[in-house]
């Protein structure tokens, strides 16, 4: 299934105009196939003919065949051949009966000779592509993917002018709302939309808090993604001002209007440093900036093999993520996500590898890749060849300035006040201190003060910071590799 800016509506249509006899349609939205192929007839013939369908269950719904339901599949097709009908015919649920009824096949293989003489044709429809060899010519594969902005965006309108007048919503909530609820189907975002206005959620910071809940909520079927919901402050990380200004700058790209103007918008970020820097959470400040939701992905998950074969793991964890976008998809310590654990690339999955440059050049533009690593000399070069990542940030140790907002901050996060603690004198003692450092430190003295049934001071401050023994100095000699790596090859963070 390549992909096209032709609308499925209208690709559906064209295959069905150019007399395809046989087509399989991959899609869980049953209720939008039938309003499209309902279209595409009346489109073809010229007059409201209706949809012949058919379900394992009910056997057929409408057409002729309604009247004697016929709930065997092979005779249902049987009837299909001999009612000699023009019309076109959706047949759901029968890629599920293909293993145990293999006559399907040979059935299927004569409804194509019988419609390749006649105007019909024959819709086959499922959640996932299951094609017997017996039937890969015969068959035209098409995927009816998810509603895109657009779409929404015209559902929700009118959805909303049938509604009482002092009930409707504003068009800029609708605007707003069609671009947040991409990832959703038809009918998730109409049973959401109808939440939304009988619980009067009229305001649209609100209603995004509630459409990203409900991403959530169907991201946890696929047991490898993570969805964060917590909202993280940028003005609460000390320092990395480049990269912080690198983030806030692109705030507007992920809008409608963006999208609306085309305009080209980054595919991802590669932020690399010693462990304990701020790259993590700079990762998931970004989402919080741009108004998007946050997905982890768990790569340790993938490669357990506890959720199938890493391969498929993976396909399906990736496709979950294009379905919920916009959103940024946070990758930590990207060195172990692919099993890359000494200094031959032989040890990561290739696979599963190879598949990720590919898709990190060909995925959606609305899916950001947020990557983190410690040890950025034991990836491929192929991970961090221009065009992969749009920057690669470099994220040294803190210097004295970063040092002072960084205790500032948690010294607030503790209840203290900094106007009351010496922040030059305490930032140029923690020279070479990481910011998780920084932040163990302020929170081992608040603990020693509340012990003692007090507030936390100064004292407790300088008396922690001799019981702590930097990375800088247990990892000097990987801090050096990385800065002599990064020299010339990336940005600076700070």
């Amino acid at each position: 299934m390549s992909e096209s800016n032709v609308k499925p509506s209208e690709q559906l249509s064209r295959t069905l105009a150019a007399g395809s006899p046989l087509i399989y349609v991959v899609t869980w939205e049953e209720e939008r196939l039938e309003q499209m192929l309902a279209a595409a007839s009346k489109e073809r013939f010229g007059d409201d003919r209706p949809v012949w369908q058919w379900t394992a269950a009910l056997g057929f719904t409408s057409g002729p065949g309604a009247e004697r339901q016929l709930l065997d599949p092979v005779e249902a097709l049987s009837f299909v051949v001999s009612e000699n009908a023009d019309a076109i015919c959706l047949m759901k649920d029968l890629p599920a009966l293909f293993e145990s009824r293999p006559a399907l096949i040979r059935a299927l293989r004569d409804v194509y000779d019988h419609l390749s003489l006649r105007p019909g044709s024959m819709v086959v429809s499922h959640p996932s592509i299951n094609i017997p060899p017996g039937l890969s010519k015969e068959v035209y594969l098409l995927e009816l993917p998810l509603p895109d902005a657009e779409e929404l965006r015209g559902m929700l309108g009118s959805l909303n002018s049938g509604l009482d007048e002092q009930k409707r919503v504003s068009e800029e909530w609708l605007d707003r709302v069609s671009y947040a609820t991409q990832g959703l189907s038809s009918n998730e975002t109409r049973d959401l939309f109808h939440q939304l206005v009988s619980e009067k959620i009229v305001d649209v910071d609100a209603a995004l808090a509630e459409i990203n809940l409900a991403k959530a909520q169907l991201l946890m079927k696929e047991n490898c993604l993570e969805v964060i919901t917590k909202k993280y402050d940028i003005d609460k990380i000390g320092g990395l001002s480049k990269l912080k200004s690198w983030v806030i700058s692109r705030q507007k790209l992920f809008t409608k209007e963006a999208q609306a103007a085309r305009i080209d918008v980054p595919a991802g970020i590669l932020m690399m440093g010693v462990s304990g820097c701020g790259k993590s959470l700079a990762a998931k400040t970004i989402p919080s900036v741009w108004g998007l939701p946050l997905i982890r992905l768990d790569m340790n998950k993938i490669m357990s093999g506890g959720w199938g074969a890493p391969e498929v793991a993976w396909e399906r964890a990736i496709r979950a993520a294009e379905n919920a976008a916009p959103v940024v998809l946070w990758i930590d310590e990207i060195e172990n996500s692919f099993g890359f654990l000494n200094d031959s690339a032989t040890s990561g999955n290739m696979t599963i590898f190879s598949s990720f440059l590919t898709w990190m050049q060909e995925k959606p533009a609305n899916v950001f890749v947020a990557a983190t690593a410690n040890r950025i000399e034991i990836l491929p070069p192929e991970m961090i060849r221009k065009g992969r990542f749009d920057q690669l940030f470099f994220v040294d140790l803190p210097e004295a300035p970063a040092r002072i907002d960084i205790l500032r901050i948690h010294i607030l996060g503790q209840g203290g006040d900094p106007e009351e603690f010496d922040l030059q004198h305490l930032a140029k003692v923690m020279n070479g201190w990481t910011a998780a450092e920084i932040e163990q430190m302020v929170r081992a003295a608040r603990i020693d003060a509340f012990t003692d049934g007090r507030e936390f001071n100064y004292d407790d401050l300088i008396h922690n910071i001799y019981r702590i023994v930097p990375l800088s100095k247990t990892m000097s000699e990987q801090l050096n590799a990385l800065r002599i790596w990064s020299h010339n090859r990336a940005t600076k963070a700070h």
